[in-house]
């Protein structure tokens, strides 16, 4: 690959900051979100919680999905 070409990677995790920062909502939030379950995530340590990037994408997914089931 050239040096000239720049690739941008994703991270893995992102930190409960970062989760809040793309959802454009509260630290507190972000972190109720993590805590209640509805964004999975893993500790990292005694304090440290990540959030998986496929487990964000899949929240995100689930929050614009039509319902489903219903009348056919």
């Amino acid at each position: 690959m050239p040096e000239d070409v720049h690739v941008e990677t994703r991270p893995a995790v992102y930190r409960p900051t970062q989760v809040a920062a793309r959802l454009e909502i509260s630290r507190a939030k972000a972190y109720r979100l993590i805590r209640s379950g509805a964004i999975p995530s893993v500790r990292v340590g005694a304090r440290g919680l990540r959030v998986r990037v496929a487990d964000f994408d899949a929240y995100l997914e689930a929050l614009t999905a039509p319902p489903s089931g219903g009348s056919s």
